[in-house]
């Protein structure tokens, strides 16, 4: 007995009944299913067309090859500063040897933070445009708010004019 092949499908699926029947009673025309085809693969076409992954796929490259630069960087970096630093020393006077000694572990916990710190300072910037931004959807927000509230109140005084109506032909 041979196997049916998966990929050619003996039954329609139920989207294509469903636009079969569409097509049927009028609602949709092949030819507007073709133009909804037709403009769907135009919109992907920068998505699927080989040229355009070539293109995509050599600037990731680029980016891949600088993110490993950047990392080959860090990685000397960190080795350096974990190699001890052998008969160097600092020439600090005898009176300000107490200073220095209260200095450095504040140094040390300095230097722990420093990258966060930066990270820190360079978001700065970018926080009074979020905050703008906020305002903006808190009062976009309130708007829709007061637009619900009207809403509401409009349904309340609809229903009191239903029920006033239902019990007027009731009493009658």
């Amino acid at each position: 007995m041979q196997s049916a092949n998966p990929w050619e499908p003996v039954v329609a699926n139920p989207a294509a009944c469903f636009l079969e029947r569409c097509v049927g009673r009028g609602l949709l025309t092949q030819k507007s299913l073709e133009l909804k085809l037709l403009k769907l693969q135009n919109d992907t076409a920068d998505i699927t067309h080989p040229v355009c992954l070539t293109e995509k796929y050599s600037r990731l490259q680029l980016m891949n090859s600088h993110l490993e630069a950047i990392l080959q960087v860090t990685v000397s970096l960190k080795q350096r500063l974990v190699q001890p630093i052998c008969h160097q020393c600092l020439p600090v006077e005898a009176n300000c040897h107490r200073y220095v000694s209260e200095l450095l572990p504040m140094m040390v916990k300095f230097i722990e933070k420093l990258d966060s710190n930066l990270q820190l300072i360079r978001s700065t910037p970018r926080v009074s445009v979020k905050v703008k931004l906020m305002e903006n959807l808190v009062a976009r927000m309130a708007s829709e708010v007061l637009e619900l509230k009207e809403v509401m109140d409009f349904i309340m005084r609809w229903r009191e004019q239903q029920k006033t109506g239902l019990e007027s032909l009731g009493s009658k």
